[in-house]
C-alpha cells in the first residue's frame, strides 16, 4: 500500500511526529503478522530537509520513504503525464 500525505511536518509539530511514528510502527507490526500490507511512504517537498525529517520517523530496519524534491503540484503533474 502506498500512502501519500500532503504535510510539511514543521519542526515545531512534535505531536504530528509522534502520531506518524506510532502509525508507522503499528503498520510494521500488523504487516509482520500478515494482517495488512506494509505502508510505503512517498514524500514530496521542495525542501530536501523534509525528506530527511520523514526518514528519521521510519525505523532503520524498514525501507526509507521515497523522496521527490518538487512542489506537490509539479509532482502530481508528473504523475499524470507518466501514468
Amino acid at each position: 500500500m502506498t500512502v501519500k500525505i500532503a504535510y510539511s511536518l514543521p519542526k515545531e509539530d512534535q505531536f504530528a511526529r509522534l502520531v506518524l511514528r506510532r502509525a508507522l510502527r503499528y503498520n510494521i507490526i500488523k504487516a509482520g503478522r500478515g494482517d495488512k500490507e506494509p505502508v510505503r511512504l512517498t514524500v514530496v517537498n521542495p525542501d530536501e530537509a523534509v525528506g530527511v525529517t520523514f526518514s528519521r520517523l521510519v525505523p532503520k530496519d524498514q525501507p526509507a520513504p521515497s523522496f521527490y524534491q518538487a512542489t506537490l503540484e509539479d509532482y502530481l503533474n508528473w504523475l499524470e503525464e507518466n501514468a
